[in-house]
């Protein structure tokens, strides 16, 4: 885990970068196109699928991103950036 000053650079806000990384199992390319979608699962037995889905919209409210890059039995990693509040608001 690390957290960091950032800069997102497609938006210009300056912000916060948190990462989260594993060395684990990996997702396949199928499970990492999908798992920001409501209700998906890749968990056996299955979750609600709905924790990443709740979180992608929450930092999408805030101005922010998430990112996830992961290969299989090499681990992921995970990217969230969060700009820093305008003091004006």
């Amino acid at each position: 885990v690390r957290v960091r000053m950032a800069r997102n650079w497609e938006t210009k806000l300056a912000g916060i970068r948190l990462t989260v990384a594993d060395t684990g199992t990996g997702m396949s390319t199928g499970v990492r196109q999908r798992i920001f979608e409501p209700f998906f699962t890749a968990w056996t037995p299955p979750g609600a699928g709905l924790g990443l889905w709740v979180s992608h919209e929450i930092v999408s409210k805030h101005k922010g991103a998430i990112k996830v890059r992961s290969a299989r039995n090499m681990g992921t990693v995970f990217v969230v950036f969060l700009p820093y509040l305008d003091p004006s608001h």
